[in-house]
């Protein structure tokens, strides 16, 4: 069963009110269907029509640039630009609870701000629909920043986020991206960003 499920109130994070649950079913043709809320009408979606889906617009985009703080009187530089990063789907995430699957969402940390996604429950290959909180806009105020994306297995037992088990990370340098540029790209996850330390975790 897939559900992506909003993250209830914790510190520093934003939380959301948009519920999505799903059941599974079979079709006549023996595929199997996968239960999809909220929509206009409850929509049964089969794995591709939720990559197709995943693959559209995100509905919401949280804005993260509205949380700036005014720049010191010293400094006139204004932002140089805006990133915004969504996240389609996981692929092999490791099993990180001892019963059942991994629930696995992502943390965006961009410069001094986070933004956290929804988390999609017991499954190890999650698909993040549009309707779901899944994208962020940062604003780009170092030409060196780093794009930090942790992969993070929710603990649905506690609202405490050191609980939450790391299924590994990926660090995306600005400077390796064209200004003005769409990218729809697949990264391997880390354990580490030091290259000694590092090892494929889906």
């Amino acid at each position: 069963m897939m559900q992506a499920h909003p993250e209830p109130n914790r510190p520093f994070f934003h939380s959301i009110s948009s519920i999505f649950k799903s059941k599974k079913r079979l079709t006549s043709s023996g595929s199997t269907e996968v239960r999809v809320k909220p929509y206009v009408h409850t929509a049964w979606m089969t794995e591709a029509e939720l990559q197709e889906d995943a693959a559209k617009p995100s509905q919401f985009v949280v804005d993260m640039t509205a949380t700036d703080k005014p720049l010191p009187t010293s400094s006139k530089l204004p932002p140089m630009g805006t990133l915004t990063v969504e996240l389609l789907e996981m692929n092999g995430v490791i099993k990180s609870d001892m019963l059942g699957k991994s629930d696995p969402y992502a943390v965006f940390v961009f410069e001094d701000k986070a933004m956290k996604t929804d988390y999609i429950s017991n499954c190890l290959s999650p698909i993040y629909p549009r309707l779901c909180r899944r994208a962020a806009k940062f604003s780009i105020r170092q030409a060196a920043s780093t794009l930090y994306v942790g992969c993070f297995d929710y603990d649905t037992d506690t609202n405490v986020l050191d609980d939450d088990d790391p299924l590994g990370r990926v660090a995306i340098k600005l400077s390796s991206l064209r200004p003005g540029t769409e990218y729809d790209v697949t990264y391997p996850l880390q354990h580490s960003e030091l290259t000694s330390l590092k090892g494929e975790r889906g």
